[in-house]
């Protein structure tokens, strides 16, 4: 154990780690990317973190970087996981579920905690959060502001949190709180480095009016930057704890949280087709969203037939068609008439010719495999890996079927199949090429394609970064392409809350090519592809 560990060993009750093996584990998620830290801490309380925090400020203040990069479970695939100072890592003690209260729906738990944990504990109150991102800890969903296939109807963690403990970058403890004009007034007059960063961003605000108002007419999914300073200040309730949701633990280190949960929804009666083109699936498309379904997901036919070959199979059909859309729609309405009702709606436009399914009891689990299905297409591959690097991009519904059209010709220009999955209600889509990265020509392309997915899902007012978060990875194209403004003011945030660069040093800004380049892993030894 080298004489940094064993100091700060001496000054927190969790544990700070430097051995060769423990380092390795902790310098890949999953993400493209691979960079060894000096340490691993395992705080067990916010005191340690508080600790962490103060130790890491103070050598910057010397000129001495120790960055601190909060990780729950590594699930990242932006390289926001990962960092080359100190990772402090939640999943083991920061993780418990701390109070329920079922009469008014509140639970406060550490953010350490996963999504399945948490909602495991809150059905014995018949409550829930409803999200679909169950390995997940609630960090994690806060960092990279999850959404996900059913906000649509229910939102996403943004809608849930409540209240946040978070670590400040000298070390000071904030509690967030919706306040009035009157109550931010008195937060600015605090002598402190709380009262410091609400004097500046209540200044930010005025100055940058006008800039920050037009994100609210652009009103588009997008994760990059610190776009929700549009959310701070609304209908005269200032509350700063938007900011951290997207952020990627570069502000602050949220500890604990206070979510709202939901009463059970009844599980979700499904209806797949398989449609040839996307044309023939528009229609249905259209007329499920003004339905009001929980889910409404597809997947290319190509990725169900590459599955195939691993022995899964969606057994609702006994033949695919060779080509073409899955559509998998579900309602979760109280009634189970008014589910029904609709699926026969949707029925009724069905063209002759089409596979489809209704779930009943006995078929049910097999809509449930699509899952499974997905995650032996991402694994199984004949010699490279599915790499996640265009994963989450928001593409509107009037614009889906020229992205098919420009994915297409994306694989004639790479030689490459990019099938597509995703989420038509909440407009985010993934495509995973088949890479080898021990190849110098397959990185080199890897980089040339990011630059013209990017581009095409610009040209189609779309955004690289709906469903997730520049990091590292997305961000070295998210910078080139950003406002000049909105980068000024991106940049100004992230001075306000960490004037040092503590947190996560190298994520959302200051990206450059060259160092993700070197940061490139060329094998994925370390599990399941997400």
């Amino acid at each position: 154990m080298n004489r940094l560990a064993r100091y700060l060993n001496r000054h927190i009750s969790g544990n700070v780690y430097s051995a060769k093996r423990v380092l390795a584990a902790f310098s890949t998620d999953k993400s493209i990317l691979e960079i060894q830290p000096k340490l691993v801490a395992v705080p067990n309380t916010t005191s340690d973190v508080r600790k962490l925090t103060r130790f890491s400020y103070e050598l910057a203040e010397k000129g001495i970087n120790l960055g601190l990069t909060v990780r729950g479970k590594g699930t990242d695939k932006t390289g926001a996981a990962i960092g080359n100072g100190v990772i402090v890592s939640f999943k083991e003690e920061m993780n418990k579920i701390l109070e329920i209260d079922p009469r008014q729906k509140l639970v406060r738990v550490q953010t350490g905690v996963s999504l399945r944990e948490l909602n495991n504990a809150l059905s014995l109150h018949g409550l829930t959060i409803p999200i679909a991102a169950t390995d997940r800890t609630i960090g994690g969903l806060i960092g990279n502001n999850y959404s996900g296939p059913m906000s649509y109807k229910y939102g996403g963690i943004l809608d849930y949190v409540q209240q946040a403990e978070i670590v400040l970058s000298n070390g000071e403890v904030i509690q967030t709180e919706k306040l009035t004009k009157r109550m931010t007034k008195r937060k600015q007059s605090q002598n402190n480095f709380e009262g410091q960063i609400y004097q500046d961003i209540v200044a930010l605000l005025e100055r940058e009016q006008m800039a920050i108002g037009a994100l609210k007419v652009g009103g588009e999914l997008d994760n990059s930057g610190y776009k929700n300073i549009v959310k701070v200040d609304q209908n005269g309730i200032f509350n700063i704890l938007p900011l951290f949701f997207g952020a990627q633990g570069t502000l602050g280190i949220v500890t604990e949280v206070i979510l709202e949960a939901e009463y059970f929804e009844e599980l979700p009666l499904f209806l797949a087709a398989e449609f040839p083109d996307f044309e023939s699936a528009s229609v249905i498309m259209h007329e499920a969203s003004l339905l009001q379904p929980a889910l409404m997901d597809i997947y290319e036919i190509d990725l169900m037939k590459e599955a195939e070959a691993s022995g899964k199979k969606a057994t609702f059909f006994d033949d695919h068609l060779s080509s073409g859309l899955l559509l998998l729609v579900g309602f979760d309405d109280h009634r189970k008439r008014a589910r029904q009702k609709k699926i026969n709606r949707l029925l009724g436009l069905l063209g002759e010719n089409i596979n489809y399914s209704v779930s009943n009891e006995d078929n049910y689990e097999d809509f449930l495999e699509i899952k499974e299905i997905l995650s032996a297409y991402l694994n199984d591959t004949s010699g490279g890996v599915r790499v996640p690097f265009l994963d989450d991009v928001m593409v509107r519904q009037e614009y889906l079927g020229e992205f098919f059209e420009g994915l297409s010709g994306l694989e004639k220009q790479f030689g490459l199949k990019l099938p597509v999955y995703g989420s038509v209600l909440s407009n985010v889509y993934s495509v995973r090429p088949e890479l080898n990265l021990k190849k110098q020509s397959d990185r080199i392309l890897l980089f040339k394609l990011l630059k013209r997915y990017s581009a095409m899902v610009e040209r189609l007012r779309g955004s690289i970064t709906g469903g997730s978060p520049e990091g590292r990875v997305k961000a070295i194209v998210v910078e080139a392409e950003q406002d000049a403004k909105m980068a000024e003011i991106n940049a100004e945030i992230k001075a306000i809350f960490d004037p040092k660069n503590i947190f996560n040093p190298g994520v959302k800004t200051e990206v450059r090519l060259g160092d993700v380049v070197s940061q490139l892993r060329y094998d994925y030894d370390d599990g399941i592809i997400e």
